[in-house]
C-alpha cells in the first residue's frame, strides 16, 4: 500500500462515514429507468444509502437491481442500495420493522412544508420528535402522485417547496 492508495482509502472511509442511515427514499410506480437513475443519483448526492421502488398501479419497465439502472445512474447504484417491493403494504411493513417513520410527499391541505436545510425543525413540524430518528420519504409519479394506499400508510404528509 502506497501513499496514493492510502489517500484513496481515507477518502473512501470518509464518504462511507457520511452516509445517512437515518433517511431513505421510497418511489412508488417509477416505470422509466431514466427517472429511476436520476433519483438514484440524487440519493447518492445527498448521501442517502437506500432507495426503494414500490410497485403498485403500474409495472416497471426496468429491473431496480439490474445492469441497465446501474449504467444509467452513472454508478450511483454502487453507493445506493436499491430494493424492489411488491406493494405499498409490503413497503410500510418493511420500513416499520426497520424503525422508520414514513412521510408522504403530497400537495394536500395540512401537509407540512419542509424547511430547506433544517432536519430538526422538519422533524419537529412533523410531530415525529427525536424518538423517530429514521425517516422514509415517499415520492409518487409526476402524473398521479402517490396512491391513497401509500399516503394512508404514512405517519405524516409533507410538501417540498420548489424554489427554482
Amino acid at each position: 500500500a502506497g501513499p496514493v492508495r492510502d489517500r484513496f482509502r481515507e477518502r473512501l472511509d470518509d464518504v462511507v462515514r457520511r452516509r445517512r442511515g437515518d433517511l431513505v427514499v421510497v418511489v412508488e410506480d417509477c416505470t422509466d429507468p431514466a427517472n429511476a437513475a436520476s433519483v438514484a443519483r440524487i440519493c447518492d448526492a445527498f448521501a442517502v444509502p437506500d432507495l426503494y421502488f414500490v410497485r403498485n398501479r403500474t409495472p416497471p419497465r426496468f429491473d431496480p437491481n439490474g445492469e441497465g439502472l446501474r449504467r444509467l445512474s452513472a454508478s450511483a447504484t454502487q453507493w445506493v442500495r436499491t430494493t424492489a417491493l411488491e406493494s405499498p403494504a409490503d413497503a410500510h411493513e418493511t420500513l416499520r420493522a426497520a424503525g422508520f417513520s414514513s412521510v408522504a410527499s403530497v400537495l394536500a391541505h395540512g401537509a407540512v412544508a419542509l424547511p430547506a436545510a433544517d432536519d430538526v425543525a422538519a422533524r419537529s413540524a412533523l410531530g415525529l420528535g427525536a424518538s423517530s430518528s429514521k425517516l422514509a420519504l415517499w415520492l409518487g409519479t409526476e402524473s398521479q402522485g402517490l396512491s391513497e394506499e401509500s399516503v394512508a400508510g404514512c405517519d405524516a404528509c409533507v410538501m417540498i417547496p420548489m424554489v427554482g
